[in-house]
C-alpha cells in the first residue's frame, strides 16, 4: 500500500515537471526561431517551423491540463471561442488579429497559463525553470557566436526579440546560486547590449540594482560601486573604442548619440494615433485585437493604451488594475517567492509598458500561470529556496 503511495507521489510529481516544460518550452521555441533566422533561414520559415513545434508542444499540454483540470480547460477556451466569435461578428477590426495572431499565439499563450496553473509543487515548477533558462541562455549566446554582418541588411546590429525573449532567463540565472550561473548571466547581457534593444536592457538593470541594493550584503555593494566607478572613469576610453567599430548595436548607438532615453522609436506617434481611436469608441472599445487594424498591424506598444483601444476606458482600465492588483497581492503576502514575483513582473508584465502585446507574449503567459499558481498552492515549500544545488554538475 505504502509503495503504491509513493509511486503515486512520483507520477504527480512527474506530471508536475512534464507541464513545466511544456509551458517553458514555448518560450525556448521563441530563441529558438531568433536563432535559426540569424543564421541565415528566412524568416517565413522559421516561423511556420516554430508555429507547428508551437502546436505539436500545445496538443501535448492540453492533453495533460484537461486531465487535471477538464473544467477550467473546458471554460477557458469557450469563453476565449466566445469573445473571438462576438469581436467577429461585432467588430471588423478585429478580423486581422483572429486571422493572423490569435491560432498561432494567443491559444499557445492559453495553453501556458492553464499547464502552470495545473502544476501542484511550485518548486518542481521553479526548478524546471532554472534548467530552461540555462538552455535559453546557451541559445542567446549561440546567437551572438552565429551572427554576421552579411545575414543582415541593417547597418546597425539590432533585435528585441532575442533581447526580450533572454530577459526571463537572465533574471533567474543572476537568482540562482553558483558561479557557472552568473557567468551565464554576464554573457546572456552582453548578448542582449550587442544584439538587443535598450528596454530589455533597463529591465535587466533594475533587477540587478534591486538585487544589490536590496538583498546584498555590505562589502558586495561596495564591490559593486567600486566597479561602477572604474567603468565610469573608463567610460571615454570605451567610447573610443566602439566608435573605431564598422558596425554598433543600435543600443551602444544611441548611448554614443546621447539618446539612450530620448529616442522613442516613434511610439509618440503611435500612441496619439491610438488615443484618438479611443476617444471614437470611449465605451466599449474596437474589439480584441483592433489595434492591428488601426496601426496597419502593428501594436499599440502600450498593454493600457491597448486595453483601452480593445475594450473601451472604463473595462480596459478595470482589467488593467485587476492584473497589476493581483501582483501586488502576490509580491506582499508570498514573502519566499517574492524574488520569483519580480522576476516574472519585470521579464512578463512591465515590458508591455513599452512594447509588445500582451494577446501574443508568451512571457506575459507565463507570469499571469505563476501569479495564479502562487494564489492557488496550498503548501508553500521553502525546500527549493534554500537548496544550494547546481544542475550544471
Amino acid at each position: 500500500m505504502e509503495a503504491n503511495f509513493n509511486l503515486l507521489r512520483i507520477n504527480k510529481s512527474q506530471c508536475d515537471a512534464i507541464l513545466s516544460y511544456c509551458a517553458l518550452l514555448q518560450i525556448l521555441l521563441a530563441l529558438i526561431q531568433d536563432c535559426i533566422i540569424n543564421i541565415g533561414v528566412s524568416i517565413d520559415t522559421a516561423s511556420k517551423l516554430r508555429v507547428i513545434s508551437s502546436l505539436l508542444l500545445f496538443l501535448g499540454t492540453t492533453l495533460l491540463t484537461f486531465k487535471r483540470k477538464p473544467k477550467i480547460v473546458l471554460i477557458s477556451y469557450s469563453a476565449f471561442i466566445s469573445i473571438l466569435s462576438f469581436s467577429f461578428i461585432v467588430f471588423p477590426q478585429s478580423h486581422e488579429f483572429i486571422f493572423n495572431d490569435a491560432i498561432k499565439y494567443s491559444v499557445i499563450s492559453i495553453s501556458i497559463v492553464l499547464a502552470i496553473i495545473s502544476i501542484n509543487d511550485i518548486d518542481i515548477f521553479l526548478k524546471v525553470l532554472t534548467k530552461v533558462s540555462i538552455f535559453g541562455s546557451l541559445i542567446g549566446i549561440l546567437y551572438g557566436i552565429t551572427w554576421h554582418p552579411a545575414l543582415t541588411s541593417d547597418e546597425s546590429i539590432y533585435s528585441m526579440s532575442i533581447s526580450y525573449n533572454l530577459l526571463l532567463p537572465s533574471m533567474v540565472l543572476f537568482h540562482s546560486k553558483g558561479k557557472l550561473y552568473k557567468l551565464l548571466f554576464i554573457i546572456t547581457v552582453l548578448v542582449v547590449v550587442l544584439f538587443g534593444s535598450r528596454g530589455a536592457l533597463l529591465f535587466i538593470v533594475t533587477y540587478l540594482l534591486y538585487r544589490i541594493l536590496f538583498k546584498s550584503n555590505v562589502s558586495k555593494k561596495l564591490v559593486f560601486f567600486l566597479c561602477v566607478g572604474i567603468c565610469l572613469l573608463l567610460l571615454p576610453k570605451i567610447i573610443n573604442c566602439l566608435e573605431s567599430f564598422d558596425s554598433l548595436s543600435r543600443s551602444v548607438q544611441l548611448i554614443l548619440s546621447g539618446s539612450f532615453f530620448s529616442h522613442d522609436s516613434g511610439r509618440t506617434d503611435i500612441y496619439e494615433l491610438v488615443l484618438l481611436h479611443i476617444a471614437e469608441a470611449p465605451l466599449f472599445g474596437h474589439g480584441i485585437g483592433a489595434d492591428r487594424f488601426y496601426l496597419n498591424g502593428f501594436y499599440a506598444h502600450n498593454i493600457i493604451l491597448e486595453m483601452m483601444l480593445q475594450y473601451g476606458i472604463v473595462a480596459g482600465l478595470s482589467l488593467f488594475f485587476l492584473l497589476t492588483t493581483f501582483i501586488v497581492v502576490a509580491f506582499l503576502n508570498f514573502r519566499l517567492y517574492r524574488d520569483y514575483t519580480i522576476i516574472f513582473t519585470l521579464s512578463g508584465f512591465l515590458p508591455l509598458m513599452l512594447s509588445g502585446s500582451y494577446l501574443i507574449n508568451f512571457n506575459f503567459a507565463a507570469t499571469i500561470g505563476y501569479i495564479c499558481l502562487l494564489f492557488k498552492s496550498e503548501q508553500h515549500s521553502t525546500k527549493f529556496l534554500n537548496e544550494n544545488i547546481t544542475y550544471l554538475q
